[in-house]
C-alpha cells in the first residue's frame, strides 16, 4: 500500500513569498516525499491582541488550512511561518520623525496602514509614537510564537526574514514599490526551483545566516537565530538576516521521519 505523505502547513506574510518561495519549497518537499501547503496569514499585524488572541487566531488559521486541504492532524508532520521583522526591535533612538511621501499607503486587500521608510539604521515617519506602538506589538507577537513549539498538538516553528523578503533575497535595502517587489519575487524563483543545491548555499551563507548554524541541536540553533535577532538596542532587525535555513533544515527533518518535538509532560 503507498505511504500517505506526511503534510507540512507554511504560513507567509503575503503572495510575494509564495511567488518567491512557494514553487522552491514544492520542490524540495516532493524530493523529501513531503506534501507543502502555503497559506497567507500574518497574525503578528495584530497589534491588539494579547497572547491568547494571537495562539487562537494561530489555531484557527492552521485548522482551517487543514480542512481546506484534507489533512488529519496525524497526517502533518509541522506548521512553519515565515515572517518579517520590519525593524519591530530597534530602539527609539533609530526612529526618525519626518514627513514620508505619503502618510498612508494601500494595501492590496484595500487596508490603509501607516506609511514607514527604512534603511538599514532607521526607520522614517510622520509619527514616531505610531512607529513606537507597531513596534512594541509587532515585537511582542513575533517572541510569542518563536517560543511556541506547537500549535493544535502539532510541532511549530517561526522563522524571520530581516528587515523582509526583498531584503534577504535581493539585497533590496529601500522601500521598493509593488510592481519591484512582484518583479523580485518572480526572479528569485526563476533562479532557484530547478536549482536546490544552489538555494541551499545561497540562505546558508554568512550575509543571511548571522547566527551558528553548526554548534548545537536544531532547536539550540533555533534560539541562538532569534536572540541574534532579538539583541536590545541593536538594528539587527533592520539588517539583511534570515533564518530560512533552519526552516529547510526541519522540512529535511519531517522527510526523513525524525521527531521533530516532544510534549512536555
Amino acid at each position: 500500500m503507498k505511504t500517505r505523505k506526511k503534510g507540512v502547513i507554511l504560513i507567509v506574510e503575503g503572495v510575494n513569498e509564495q511567488v518567491a518561495l512557494g514553487g522552491i519549497l514544492q520542490r524540495l518537499a516532493d524530493e523529501l516525499n513531503l506534501r507543502i501547503s502555503v497559506v497567507n496569514g500574518d497574525v503578528t499585524a495584530d497589534y491588539g491582541s494579547d497572547p491568547s488572541t494571537i495562539r487562537r487566531k494561530l489555531g484557527d488559521l492552521v485548522k482551517k488550512e487543514m480542512q481546506r486541504s484534507s489533512f488529519r492532524k496525524e497526517d502533518v508532520a509541522c506548521v512553519l511561518q515565515l515572517m518579517d521583522t520590519d525593524g519591530a526591535f530597534v530602539p527609539s533612538s533609530a526612529i526618525i520623525e519626518r514627513p514620508t511621501e505619503n502618510e498612508t499607503r494601500k494595501r492590496r486587500g484595500g487596508d490603509q496602514e501607516r506609511s514607514f521608510q527604512y534603511t538599514e539604521k532607521n526607520i522614517y515617519a510622520k509619527s514616531r509614537e505610531k512607529v513606537e506602538e507597531r513596534n512594541t506589538c509587532k515585537a511582542r507577537n513575533m517572541m510569542l510564537l518563536r517560543g511556541m513549539r506547537e500549535t493544535c498538538g502539532i510541532c511549530y516553528a517561526a522563522f524571520y526574514m530581516s528587515r523582509n523578503l526583498e531584503h534577504v533575497i535581493a539585497d533590496e535595502g529601500g522601500n521598493p514599490t509593488p510592481e519591484a517587489k512582484d518583479r523580485i519575487a518572480e526572479q528569485f524563483n526563476d533562479m532557484f526551483e530547478e536549482d536546490l543545491p544552489m538555494f541551499k548555499k545561497f540562505i546558508n551563507e554568512s550575509a543571511i545566516a548571522k547566527f551558528d548554524t553548526k554548534t548545537g541541536d536544531f532547536w539550540q540553533r533555533y534560539n541562538q537565530s532569534w536572540e541574534y535577532m532579538e539583541q536590545k538596542n541593536s538594528l539587527r532587525s533592520l539588517e539583511r538576516a534570515s533564518n530560512l535555513c533552519l526552516l529547510v533544515e526541519i522540512l529535511e527533518k519531517a522527510g526523513k521521519g525524525e521527531e521533530l518535538w516532544k510534549r512536555s509532560s
